[in-house]
């Protein structure tokens, strides 16, 4: 059976990373979110170990959501669909998904940025925005507007 509960201890930056919130979300933060609430229960000092660690650690809470954000069936597309728009994060989001979606198809005029653009513009995302700060609920519009142009999932 999945698990109802994970608690977790990691390295203190990545469970900063994975419980971000909009606008220092990365591709891991998605990913966990996407299928888990997410909690950062407390920092745990170097000084708690011996031998003491170069690292600070922190311990989360996942606790996987009743509804994912996306059925399991399409998990694998929206993965693919957040890892290319996050092909180049400090990017405006055109540009990183066109990167992103140039890379993953192996095709440098497989994605032009007209056809980019129509996708982000049926999600109702703004070309100039950053991948990071996208909501998870705004990373599914995008898988959306792929489903319904009848593209396949990147990758």
């Amino acid at each position: 059976p999945a698990p109802s509960v994970m608690v977790l201890m990691v390295q203190r930056e990545v469970a900063e990373r994975v419980a971000a919130k909009a606008g220092d979300l990365s591709y891991l933060a998605v990913a966990v979110q996407s299928a888990a609430a997410v909690r950062l229960v407390r920092h745990v000092a170097p000084g708690s170990f011996h031998p003491r660690p170069r690292v600070e650690s922190a311990i989360i809470k996942l606790e996987p959501l009743a509804e994912p954000l996306v059925p399991p069936a399409e998990r694998q597309a929206f993965l693919a669909v957040v890892r290319a728009g996050f092909g180049q994060p400090r990017k405006q989001l055109l540009n990183s998904l066109h990167q992103g979606l140039t890379q993953a198809t192996g095709s440098a005029d497989a994605w032009e940025r007209d056809a980019v653009r129509a996708l982000l513009d049926a999600a109702g995302l703004r070309t100039e925005r950053r991948p990071q700060e996208l909501t998870l609920h705004e990373w599914r519009a995008l898988l959306h507007a792929f489903q319904r142009a009848g593209h396949a999932a990147p990758g």
